[in-house]
């Protein structure tokens, strides 16, 4: 599913890169990642790709990448 996103976004003329975030909560360090960082000109889009998101577990795994940029894009 990721690659027919990707493609997509490259079909329209998009750079797109993945992105890594750092979750320092909780004294840790774990790395997360955003399936897309899409950039168009001076705008910068982030998306997660999932096929399913069944349970809040899912959900909030999904979610906490995107909370973690705070750059407000």
């Amino acid at each position: 599913m990721e690659n027919i996103i990707y493609n997509d976004l490259i079909q329209r003329g998009y750079s797109v890169d993945v992105g890594v975030v750092t979750d320092r909560s909780g004294g840790r360090h774990v790395q997360r990642e955003i399936d897309f960082v899409v950039n168009d000109a001076d705008k910068k889009f982030y998306i997660q790709s999932a096929l399913r998101m069944d349970t809040d577990q899912k959900e909030s795994s999904e979610l906490a990448s995107l909370m973690l940029t705070k750059d407000f894009f």
